[in-house]
């Protein structure tokens, strides 16, 4: 099974390759690499709360529907926002809004404190 740290230091690397991406400008780069971020925080909260982690987004999705609802309805917003890249341009509007989703996702779960330097980065 995968470790806490796994999931950390993934978060923390996904997070700096999609700051550096979006100041380059390389929009579709972002956001995929944020929402990358975003899905490793919530493998990292379901270890936490029923220590099992998902095997694909849709195990993912039904697992936080199941535990974590308000998590749950964040991410399954913003996923649409990462699937849109598959087949147009992305904008930093739509950064802002994975970033957000991060930002909000770690207040929910009490993250705040333990990754402050990462989310000091967006």
């Amino acid at each position: 099974m995968v470790s806490e740290n796994v999931l950390k230091s993934g978060f923390e690397e996904f997070l700096t390759i999609a700051v550096f991406s979006e100041e380059k400008r390389l929009y579709r780069a972002a956001v995929s690499n944020y929402f990358k971020a975003l899905a490793e925080l919530c493998d990292l909260i379901l270890l936490r709360t029923i220590k099992k982690v998902s095997s694909s987004h849709t195990d993912r999705f039904n697992l936080l529907r199941e535990h974590k609802y308000e998590v749950f309805l964040i991410v399954d917003d913003l996923f649409k926002t990462y699937t849109s890249t598959y087949t147009q341009y992305a904008s930093s509007n739509m950064c802002k809004r994975i970033k957000d989703g991060i930002k909000k996702v770690t207040k929910i779960e009490g993250f705040e404190q333990e990754f402050k330097t990462a989310l000091e980065k967006i």
